[in-house]
């Protein structure tokens, strides 16, 4: 290991005399390249007799072998099980949670994604169904479609600290890739509505077709609104918050996904029992995609190389290749699946099953289902964000 690496195993651990402090993995204490920890004195694992130092105590070096190797097991049991917090240096957020927000109980759900189980229950608004994150994971917002608002959760606290009036039925909600502003398609009011984060007010009221359903939003000042009621999308300039093009997709599209480099976009037809592939410099179809019944949550891998399919109909989740389309697995989830999200590493697939009150997790290696999270009553969708 690099001498500058040890720090992302670096636990706390019971040092002698009962006290805590920091100690290393098993793989740091045994590496002579590992260098020292800073304020604690390190076990020379090369050391040929004589005392050892260890923490401020002198002892002898069978003692202080019988404690390396306790040691040693504390951290790596600490590491397996997140005894102590995650380490002090971690290529992925200190902790990630999944959101679920269910539209019988008037709440949100959190689920430690390390843990894999549920952690907190957030009250929110009447009947909420969509839900996104900001990009810095410091808040996640609700649409709540019975209340006619967007409720702004705290994600350090798990407590609502806004609540925003936007119109009827709001029944999607998407943070923008800055953060600045919150999208919120008012299925009852054919209007994309587009609030400020930092002033929580309202700075637009744009008119779209029939029923607009689910937004997603791109680092290109583009904003695309799926029409449920009109089997289109509606592309938003996002500085001009005008509609600039209108693409024909199936019937009945439903949620969306967006590729990070804005080549492709991805929506389910719920009604079509199809994914429409859509160009997104040309505003053109370029493909449609055979899933399961009834499609409704969407979502891409990490890695953009796969995409995973919500299907409420039929009670599976579709894989497919981006690249080719092929179809790489069916996962049989149960139920009424409707939404989906992936965690940052791509390993887990958590998707949302309506019909049992649960959040299905669907291991992404061997696509099968790992196991199954009590949410909240009638689970609708789930965002994935530090927290």
């Amino acid at each position: 290991m690099p001498a500058a690496d040890w720090s992302k195993c670096a636990l706390l651990a019971w040092k002698p005399g009962g006290r805590v402090g920091r100690m290393r993995c098993e793989a740091c204490v045994t590496s002579p390249s590992a260098g020292p920890i800073p304020g604690l004195a390190d076990i020379d694992p090369h050391q040929s007799g004589g005392p050892t130092m260890y923490g401020g105590f002198v002892e002898n070096r069978r003692r202080a072998g019988r404690r390396r190797a306790w040691g040693a097991l504390v951290a790596a049991l600490a590491c397996l099980f997140g005894w102590f917090g995650p380490p002090m240096a971690s290529a992925y957020p200190a902790r990630v949670a999944a959101y679920v927000s269910n539209s019988g109980s008037n709440t949100v759900t959190v689920v430690d994604t390390r843990l894999e189980r549920m952690v907190e229950t957030v009250p929110v608004g009447a009947g909420p169904i969509g839900i996104d994150a900001a990009p810095d994971g410091e808040a996640v917002y609700v649409a709540n479609e019975e209340g006619g608002t967007i409720s702004v959760i705290d994600t350090t606290r798990h407590r609502v600290i806004a609540t925003v009036p936007v119109g009827r039925r709001p029944f999607d909600v998407e943070v923008s890739p800055d953060g600045h502003r919150v999208y919120v398609p008012a299925f009852g009011e054919n209007r994309l509505v587009v609030v400020d984060t930092a002033t929580r007010r309202i700075v637009a009221r744009i008119d779209l077709p029939r029923l607009p359903h689910s937004v997603v939003a791109g680092p290109n000042d583009r904003v695309y609104v799926s029409n449920n009621g009109a089997g289109s999308v509606s592309v938003v300039d996002a500085r001009t918050l005008r509609v600039v093009a209108t693409i024909p997709v199936g019937t009945f599209p439903a949620q969306m996904a967006l590729a990070a480099d804005e080549g492709r976009l991805y929506v389910a037809n719920t009604g079509s029992d199809t994914v429409t592939v859509v160009d997104t410099l040309t505003n053109r179809p370029v493909r449609t995609l055979p899933v399961g019944d009834a499609p409704r949550g969407i979502a891409l891998s990490p890695d953009e190389g796969r995409l995973y399919v919500a299907n409420s109909g039929s009670g599976t989740v579709t894989v497919l290749d981006t690249a080719t389309g092929d179809r790489l697995a069916t996962v049989r989830v149960g139920g009424d699946p409707t939404g989906v999200a992936v965690t940052p590493g791509g390993s887990r697939v958590y998707v949302t099953d309506e019909a049992n009150g649960t959040v299905v997790i669907i291991d992404a290696v061997t696509l099968r289902v790992h196991t199954a999270v009590r949410t909240g009553h009638e689970p609708e969708a789930v965002a994935v964000a530090p927290r």
